[in-house]
């Protein structure tokens, strides 16, 4: 069942989901099963030679520069970037509350030229900061914080398992 869902994974396209699934087999192999280390040294460089994985990868270093302009072709990571710069603009005009939930996509057509259809901010940080403002965003760490925290309370009845589920959440984080 792990070969299907990671050629799923691969063929997404999102370098994200690539990094925290290496980040967990890498945090399970240390807590678990170290066999699982040696694997991850044999593949992943073998995934960098699948067209789509390379692809993803070389894309970050094309297409990095904005000059101006609707039409400008950006990579994805550079035009992330230029999103949440303009997006601070407006997050710091109501910074305790925010806009609104679902505001986002409304007012990113304001402040980020390039997408006149408007857009989500493609970082949960900032789109809960701009949506909810520093107390929403808050809000949304202490969840993280304390299930982390009632984790850790469990330590030493479960080491590997506290281990593997922190990592877990830290890499949905």
């Amino acid at each position: 069942y792990l070969i299907p869902l990671l050629i799923v994974l691969l063929m997404t396209k999102t370098r994200s989901a690539w990094i925290g699934c290496i980040a967990l087999f890498f945090v399970y192999g240390l807590a678990h099963d170290r066999r699982l280390l040696a694997l991850m040294l044999i593949a992943t460089p073998l995934a960098f030679a699948i067209p789509a994985v390379h692809e993803r990868i070389v894309d970050l270093m094309s297409d990095n520069d904005y000059i101006g302009g609707p039409a400008v072709m950006l990579n994805s990571y550079a035009w992330r970037q230029l999103l949440w710069e303009n997006a601070f603009i407006y997050i710091w005009q109501q910074p305790i509350f925010g806009h609104g939930l679902h505001s986002f996509p409304f007012y990113s057509k304001e402040f980020f030229n390039p997408t006149p259809d408007g857009t989500y901010a493609h970082n949960d940080y900032i789109q809960v900061l701009f949506e909810t403002g520093l107390v929403g965003l808050s809000t949304y760490l202490w969840i993280f914080w304390r299930c982390l925290v009632w984790l850790f309370q469990r330590w030493r009845f479960d080491k590997r398992g506290v281990t593997t589920a922190a990592a877990i959440m830290v890499t949905y984080m």
